[in-house]
């Protein structure tokens, strides 16, 4: 998890020349600089992959500063490394979790960046919490050795959702929840809330118990701020309030938030945000429902029951994160008799009609074909739908279909996506009408 493994590396990269030197040197160390009245980047990554982050950079500065509220110039110049190079590797599915530290007295936020595409959105989460630390500790210096707080506080604010329009906070973490609840509930006695508050720099960061400790400093955080503070508080307030609150008063919530970890039901606020698809919280909305298709549970028939009400909203990006999720849901399902529950079947023909339907936007279908081709478990129901898709009128469709193919099919067959753009059709034809034979005779020996 990005908030677990940012650290490790944090005694080894005081060392890097790069940031011993960031007060003066940085311009010597990276090819590219990009300076912006807020911060200054450097990098060794292409120049674009440069401006595409300073935006980001500058879209998180106004929306945390929108909550914190803190004036400019208190907030310095600070220095922000994107370490590594660009590669040509194209799948970033394996790729380890991105690095990130923020070191306060240097006034710098150091990134390492190499597994990040040029233009994803995998940066984001590290880009917030890193720079989440240089708000809390501009705000509320105190809160520099107070680690239950500080990492607490970016663990919930690395979870924020933007774009040019807008910025959401869902203040929910729901990896570290899995952890905080699976502590909760588990046989081994549970850190005592006063422990927690007291922990040192070098006792949170313990390799051992690390893991636990961001996720109660994140459960803990997440509790005050989404339970115990007013609802109809603004977050800048809740967040100032946090500050504020009297350490022994939290220390005496022990109990009640013992009780709040156990019976959380992590899937439900999911599915509460998923439904909420209003124009102020619609990115929160695809986000909730893309995590219900990531995060590994024993409700599967609840999800999938769930997810199938999606599959035809009216809005075009939650439908299509729907049927991803959907997808995904169904084909890590634990128990098989989930893939014969009446339910899942109509979401299953759903997701047929979706696929073969001629009308649908050249993105959807594309993002459907992708997810389609992913599935393992069950790619009895997918393969004669990608079939029918080589023989669709859009030669992109075509090739998204014949690459989905050939990952989840052991007949061989033709991948090159120039062939299915712009092959004649009687090409084509002949390959179709293999994968239709093949499909034949699989369903004769069935």
């Amino acid at each position: 998890m990005r908030a677990h493994v940012r650290l490790l590396g944090l005694i080894g990269w005081l060392a890097l020349p790069g940031i011993v030197a960031s007060g003066s040197g940085c311009g010597l160390l990276y090819k590219h600089a990009h300076t912006e009245r807020r911060f200054t980047l450097y990098s060794n990554r292409s120049e674009t992959y440069l401006k595409h982050v300073a935006s980001k950079v500058e879209r998180i500065y106004e929306g945390l500063g929108a909550v914190f509220k803190v004036p400019r110039e208190r907030l310095g110049h600070p220095t922000i490394l994107l370490e590594g190079v660009d590669t040509d590797v194209v799948d970033f599915h394996y790729s380890p979790d991105i690095l990130g530290c923020y070191i306060p007295f240097l006034n710098l936020i150091s990134i390492e960046s190499t597994a990040a595409p040029r233009e994803s959105e995998t940066t984001d989460p590290v880009l917030l919490h890193e720079i989440a630390h240089h708000f809390i500790s501009t705000q509320w210096p105190a809160a520099t050795s107070e680690c239950w707080l500080n990492e607490g506080l970016a663990a919930a604010l690395e979870t924020s959702l933007f774009d040019a329009d807008g910025f959401e906070f869902p203040l929910l973490n729901p990896e570290l929840g899995q952890v905080a609840r699976h502590c909760a509930r588990g046989k081994e006695p549970l850190l005592r809330l006063p422990d927690l508050l007291d922990m040192s720099w070098s006792q949170f960061h313990d390799r051992e118990h690390r893991e636990r400790n961001y996720a109660l400093a994140w459960a803990l955080v997440y509790y005050l701020l989404d339970r115990h503070l007013p609802a109809d508080m603004p977050l800048g307030e809740k967040i100032d309030a946090l500050y504020r609150l009297d350490r022994g008063e939290i220390a005496g919530l022990e109990p009640k938030w013992i009780q709040f970890l156990r019976s959380f039901d992590l899937n439900g606020a999911l599915l509460t945000y998923a439904r909420d698809t209003g124009s102020a919280t619609r990115r929160t909305a695809r986000w909730a429902i893309e995590k219900l298709g990531q995060l590994r549970s024993g409700e599967d028939l609840r999800l999938l029951e769930e997810l199938a009400e999606l599959l035809d909203s009216p809005d075009f990006q939650v439908r299509v994160q729907a049927h991803v999720a959907f997808l995904r849901r169904l084909d890590q399902a634990t128990h098989s008799y989930v893939l014969e529950h009446e339910v899942v079947h109509k979401g299953v023909a759903r997701v047929k009609r979706a696929l073969r339907d001629s009308n649908e936007s050249r993105s959807v279908s594309l993002t459907i074909v992708d997810a389609a081709g992913e599935c393992r478990r069950t790619q009895a129901d997918w393969v004669p739908c990608l079939v029918d898709l080589l023989d669709s009128t859009d030669g992109e469709v075509r090739a998204a279909a014949a690459s989905a193919l050939s990952r989840m099919s052991a007949k061989p067959t033709i991948v090159n996506p120039d062939f299915w753009r712009e092959g004649t059709p009687n090409a084509r034809g002949a390959e179709i009408a293999e994968w239709r034979a093949w499909l034949s005779t699989l369903n004769d020996q069935g």
